[in-house]
């Protein structure tokens, strides 16, 4: 079986829910992340895709360029605006290279908290104007 490519898997919570509520042994857990691999190898595979050169897209890297952006989810036309967002998105996007992209929401009652946090945590390179808008 070849290497399996992670990104942030280690503090995922899914795989201790799955070992929890289904009883698994670490064996058992193994074997069933292994059988999962090799399937998604071969549905890739079959597509076209080599696996393979998912490595420098999956494997974190100090030296890798990474963008965040964010998007008004109420300037969406319905609830499904991560597809909006993405179909916008992965067309600006080099076919010949490979990228990671991850998506969420910043939820809270609180949006001038999360604004506040934003606003100290991210180092803007560049901005460009929203779509739509004059500026």
């Amino acid at each position: 079986m070849g290497d399996i490519h992670t990104l942030n898997v280690r503090d995922h919570i899914m795989l201790p829910f799955i070992r929890d509520q289904f009883n698994l042994s670490p064996k058992a857990l193994h074997a069933g992340i292994n059988d999962l691999h090799h399937k998604t190898v071969e549905a890739l595979r079959r597509k076209g895709v080599d696996y393979s050169k998912f490595r420098s897209a999956l494997t974190p890297s100090s030296d890798k360029n990474e963008a965040g952006f964010m998007f008004d989810s109420t300037a969406a036309d319905s609830l499904a605006y991560g597809r909006e967002a993405m179909q916008c998105v992965l067309p600006l996007l080099n076919r010949d290279s490979n990228h990671s992209v991850l998506h969420g929401d910043l939820l809270g009652n609180d949006q001038q908290l999360i604004s506040k946090i934003l606003k100290e945590s991210i180092v803007v390179a560049r901005t460009w104007p929203l779509a739509g808008s004059s500026g």
